[in-house]
């Protein structure tokens, strides 16, 4: 495994982990909820929550190494930036709503929010 790979997947991970983590809190504290219907029953479930985040994470990984590997070769150069920008908008967002916007930037993907 190269090394522009593994910094993909820690880049890849951490995100998720901190989407994960921004979010618990996030629900916890009463400052909002988990848009993505898919993850709102898992919110509760610490366990299968981390599983399920290391799980699309590996996926989302192998996806882009293989994009790096077969596809354009000048992609891998620009590997961990792509895995940066395809797992931390959530983290972004979560940020936002924690100090006090709500709801966050992307809660239009889930239709909450009206862009007023």
């Amino acid at each position: 495994m190269e090394r522009s790979e593994i910094l993909a997947l820690i880049l890849v991970l951490l995100g998720r982990y901190l989407d994960a983590a921004t979010t618990v809190f996030i629900v916890g504290s009463g400052l909002g909820y988990e848009a993505n219907p898919f993850m709102r029953p898992w919110i509760s479930q610490p366990l299968a929550l981390a599983a399920l985040q290391t799980l699309g994470g590996l996926l989302s990984w192998a996806c882009l190494v293989a994009g790096a590997r077969y596809g354009w070769r000048g992609f891998r150069r620009w590997l961990p930036l792509t895995a940066f920008l395809a797992s931390w908008p959530p983290v972004l967002n979560n940020l936002l709503v924690i100090l006090g916007l709500h709801p966050g930037p992307l809660a239009f993907l889930y239709g909450g929010w009206d862009g007023g």
